[in-house]
């Protein structure tokens, strides 16, 4: 009945809320239950909370913030300027956009020729591509159906899967072993996250 739906989803929402966490269903494949995409009830809410409060204080909003995107903007300009003939211009947009997150995210920006960039996007690309014609939402048998009649598909996403993986994992392996983390002084989100996996909420990291 109409009333028991509303019941449902409407006064019982987070008992309801959620995705299937099984073998066949993609999101949960990619995401572990403590990944952003797959998150939800208690742990959505501390995510949310953590993201929120680290990005006001990394400046998200502030004029801090403005001046580091104009320092992105100019490295734009200059990488245009290296051109005698623009003919890719979504490249170098591309590159901005990919500069302003990778500086948020973990403090590096990228040369739209870098060869790591480029395999970055690469392997993205493939990633999300493959990851579509999967279907992100099907679940059940019906999805294991699909893999199987789309095995080469399975494949090349997998394999573009645990590259991007593999690319943050090393940013990871890279400050732990270079730099050290000092107490009140954060310069991007990773290095909120490291202290983070020390703190109470470790068990929402994940542990590889």
């Amino acid at each position: 009945s109409l009333e028991s739906i509303k019941e449902a989803f409407d006064k019982q929402g987070e008992l309801f809320s959620g995705r299937p966490q099984t073998e066949y269903y993609i999101i949960g494949f990619v995401h572990s239950k403590t990944g952003i995409i797959a998150a939800e009830g208690d742990v959505w809410s501390i995510q949310q909370k953590f993201m929120l409060q680290k990005l006001t204080g990394l400046g998200m909003g502030k004029t801090d913030f403005s001046y580091k995107i104009h320092d992105i903007c100019d490295d734009l300009i200059s990488y245009l300027k290296e051109e005698k003939e623009i003919t890719n211009l979504s490249m170098y947009l591309s590159n901005f956009t990919s500069n302003v997150i990778s500086s948020l995210l973990y403090g590096k920006k990228y040369h739209p020729r870098d060869p790591i960039y480029e395999q970055l996007v690469s392997n993205i690309e493939t990633f999300m591509g493959t990851g579509k014609d999967l279907s992100f939402y099907l679940t059940g048998p019906l999805f294991k159906l699909l893999v199987l009649s789309q095995r080469k598909v399975w494949n090349q996403f997998v394999a573009s899967k645990e590259q991007v993986f593999n690319f943050m994992y090393d940013r990871v392996k890279e400050r732990i072993e270079n730099k050290e983390i000092n107490e009140g002084e954060f310069n991007d989100i990773l290095e909120y996250l490291m202290k983070e996996m020390n703190g109470p909420n470790a068990w929402m990291s994940d542990s590889k």
